[in-house]
């Protein structure tokens, strides 16, 4: 638990920095909705993370990897 602890406080702090240094600024839309777009790209990684940390979290609390979990093998 106290490593959860110390990932969300240094994440906290990375982001609070990231805001600060004003990179995360609005920035415009792509006319393209589909394809190989920047956005898009983004959001495919954004969702990776999100998917990734996920997996993590569901090992680290039922002890069994997630395909175990899910029942299928």
């Amino acid at each position: 638990m106290q490593f959860l602890d110390l990932f969300v406080t240094l994440v906290n702090k990375r982001v609070k920095n990231i805001i600060g240094a004003g990179i995360m600024k609005a920035k415009p839309q792509d006319d393209a909705k589909f394809g190989f777009t920047a956005s898009a790209e983004n959001l495919n990684g954004r969702m990776a993370m999100i998917g990734f940390v996920a997996a993590l979290i569901t090992e680290l609390v039922t002890g069994q990897g997630v395909l175990h979990f899910l029942g299928l093998v």
